[in-house]
């Protein structure tokens, strides 16, 4: 959000590197964004995923997170709970994408013009040809769909650097 243009409309921070509640940022350039959000009236629909899938390694056996990155996002979405207009489960949304679009729908005051479940049909080919995402195949156009939930139930307790870090992913988890 310190980034943002306030003529933009939307802005998707997943996975930005430098978006509140997409990494754990250091508490300086957190309340910096945390006071743009208060002040420029910007409403925030956080996404929230099972962290067992969010650290799960692609198939290229890279991690998509690391455990410590899940978990202080997380641990920001509990502490600022106050400035999210509304929290989603990503599970949800693949899972019933429609009626989740309501429940954003209404929390926000927004119309339906598309409905999720009708995605990527109505988005123009050329939005996937943007240089940030043509080389990216997870980016291309595709249907909403649930082969990205569920995939290991127990590989964040090796991907977590220690006991202590296993027990608070957990913990987290159990919040979720």
């Amino acid at each position: 959000f310190a980034e943002l243009n306030p003529s933009k409309i939307c802005m998707v921070g997943k996975r930005h590197p430098v978006s509140v509640f997409s990494v754990p940022l250091k508490e300086d350039e957190f309340k910096e964004q945390i006071k743009i959000i208060k002040t420029q009236g910007i409403r925030i629909v956080n996404i929230i995923r099972d962290g067992r899938d969010v650290i799960h390694k692609d198939i290229n056996g890279s991690p998509n997170v690391k455990p410590d990155r899940w978990i202080g996002c997380i641990k920001q979405t509990i502490q600022y709970c106050d400035i999210i207009s509304i929290n989603v489960k990503y599970e949800e949304l693949v899972e019933n994408p429609d009626s989740i679009q309501l429940k954003i729908a209404k929390k926000l005051g927004l119309i339906i013009i598309h409905k999720f479940s009708s995605y990527p049909d109505f988005v123009p080919e050329s939005v996937f040809d943007e240089w940030e995402l043509a080389h990216l195949k997870n980016y291309r156009k595709r249907t909403i769909d649930k082969k990205s939930v569920g995939h290991n139930l127990n590989e964040y307790k090796e991907r977590c650097s220690n006991e202590s870090e296993i027990l608070e992913f957990e913990h987290l988890l159990a919040k979720f």
